[in-house]
């Protein structure tokens, strides 16, 4: 078999870069360094080079040696012998432009990070500037490289949909389209969308010339007794976007026909469905039979959450202050806002030691007194590998709440880790179980776990359970909402915000908990602020309870 010079050159670059990231010999590594870009630039024939009948300035021996290597196996011994050195997750990180293989390994090590979608997750928290070496340009540049990576896969989280909506419904209006009406994935609020589909009540020439599609097509389509045409392509950042077209409005069984699964387009043809809310138009739902009842929640018929209890200031790994969380939450019409910073476990998030909990505690205090909304001051202690919660009881016991949240050892198998869990939701001081699959779209799978005991030990210990709103994550899944519903279990709608521009995205949340078709009375915070009051207060009650007894 003949291998092809641009792949050794791509594998000599790639050694040097193992190297690197294992910390060998910078005149080893610059020898391949050299020995690449050398064979790139030649004309020479491989084997000639490899069999010293063609000298060439900085192809020594030990890498005449390599090019045999490659020449009958394909592979040079030595990358092999770095590959297997190097943990997988460093591999992954290697590939982000910007990133290199000394700092790849570095986030590995200090951080934790294993996927891209770690990284990224690490990067929205500040985390990567408490490493030296880094700072906001740096951290900029990997975020920026890691969208544009994202963007090729054709796939987008749904705060990225919905920046993509705004920035084509834009377009659209200046081309005096003014009836726009999102369907398809984006109006079923779906976590991933690789199609983005816009119905429009306009001509076909309103949108011709729009730079849109690398290339589209046109299709005829009737549905019911109306014509509608699709206009349908792959943008250049690699998604779908799908335009239906009509000069005159259509029926309400149509548009619910555009929002629905396409597996279920067929199944849409009677008005049984028309009170059904968009994002219900799931086949999950459908070949579970689930039907909506008068108490499952919609914002337009029991508005919006009163207030939220998981966000993050500056004291651990959010980017605003103490004050600028609290007055934004205020500003944004919350009747109540939850501190909660990591715990002392959480080192890569700079978690708050004794004396940092007595500082902000003080610092809450004096807040309080400047703003009206109501400040709840609680923490996001680690659940540990044991399923103990971060910091002993007698700390825990002076919080307002503690969110209790897994944020290491993913890879236990389903029995240990439901049973680290059961026993961190059966413990008197935690309030609500924060992400509680751990997932990070594009980035990382929820990890194994028994979920009827867990929401079931959940129910029994008055726990509820977190709709992270959180775009990475969106957690719980939705696709659980049929056990949650049944169990009864409570349930907290959290914006998990590390800055002030993430406290709006508790809407992503209440849309999950639509989508999930939960009981409203099952929603913990839409109790006002006296409500709530009462309610933690009665919690808190238990867990001082627990505690002199365990003295």
């Amino acid at each position: 078999m003949t291998y092809s010079k641009e792949k050794l050159v791509d594998l000599l670059s790639e050694t040097a870069q193992l190297m690197r990231c294992l910390g060998e010999n910078d005149f080893k590594i610059r020898a391949y360094e050299k020995a690449s870009d050398v064979l790139l630039r030649s004309q020479e024939d491989l084997r000639k080079i490899a069999d010293g009948l063609v000298k060439i300035s900085g192809i020594g021996e030990g890498l005449k040696t390599s090019i045999k290597e490659f020449l009958n196996s394909g592979t040079i011994k030595l990358y092999e012998e770095l590959i297997h050195k190097i943990p997988k997750p460093v591999i992954e990180l290697m590939q982000l432009p910007g990133l290199g293989p000394k700092k790849a390994m570095q986030v590995f090590k200090e951080l934790g990070v294993q996927t891209l979608g770690e990284l990224e997750y690490a990067c929205r928290e500040n985390r990567l500037l408490k490493l030296t070496g880094f700072g906001d340009a740096l951290q900029g540049k990997i975020l920026k490289n890691i969208e544009q990576l994202k963007s090729n896969t054709g796939k987008l989280r749904l705060d990225a949909a919905v920046f993509k909506k705004n920035e084509i419904e834009s377009l659209l209006r200046e081309r005096g389209i003014k009836q726009i009406f999102p369907v398809g994935a984006l109006a079923r609020h779906c976590e991933i969308i690789s199609e983005l589909e816009f119905f429009l009540v306009a001509e076909k020439s309103q949108i011709a010339n729009l730079d849109f599609f690398e290339s589209s097509t046109q299709t005829k389509h009737i549905v019911g007794d109306e014509k509608l045409v699709s206009i349908s392509g792959v943008t250049p950042e690699k998604f779908m976007l799908t335009f239906w077209i009509s000069p005159k409005q259509v029926s309400p069984l149509t548009l619910q026909w555009l929002c629905a699964h396409p597996d279920l387009r067929s199944n849409i043809e009677g008005s049984s469905f028309l009170d059904w809310e968009p994002s219900w138009l799931e086949p999950e739902w459908f070949s579970a039979h689930r039907n909506p009842n008068k108490n499952t929640y919609r914002t337009s018929a029991f508005g919006s959450v009163k207030g939220f209890f998981h966000c993050h200031t500056n004291a651990s790994d959010g980017a605003n202050t103490l004050e600028e969380m609290v007055k934004e939450a205020e500003k944004l019409g919350f009747e109540y806002i939850g501190i909660s910073d990591h715990s002392q476990s959480a080192i890569y998030a700079h978690g708050l030691k004794l004396e940092s909990i007595l500082e902000q505690r003080m610092q809450v205090k004096e807040l309080q007194k400047k703003v009206s909304i109501r400040i709840f001051y609680g923490v996001e202690s680690d659940i540990l590998g044991d399923g103990s919660l971060d910091y002993a009881p007698e700390v825990l016991s002076d919080f307002d709440f503690i969110v209790g949240s897994i944020h290491n050892r993913f890879q236990m198998d389903e029995k240990a880790m439901t049973e680290r869990l059961v026993t961190a939701l059966s413990n008197p001081y935690i309030t609500i179980w924060g992400h509680p699959t751990g997932r990070l779209l594009l980035g990382r799978p929820s990890y194994l776990l028994d979920w009827d005991l867990c929401i079931k030990t959940a129910k029994e210990n008055n726990v509820a359970i977190e709709i992270n709103a959180n775009a990475q994550r969106l957690d719980v899944d939705w696709r659980l909402g049929e056990k949650l519903e049944k169990s009864g279990v409570a349930i907290c709608i959290n914006p998990d915000a590390h800055n002030i521009g993430g406290l709006k995205h508790t809407q992503y949340g209440e849309w999950m908990a639509e989508k999930a078709m939960l009981n409203a009375t099952q929603i913990l915070n839409l109790k006002n602020v006296s409500e709530m009051e009462k309610y933690l207060w009665e919690r808190k009650k238990v867990s001082k309870s627990y505690l002199h007894q365990s003295i």
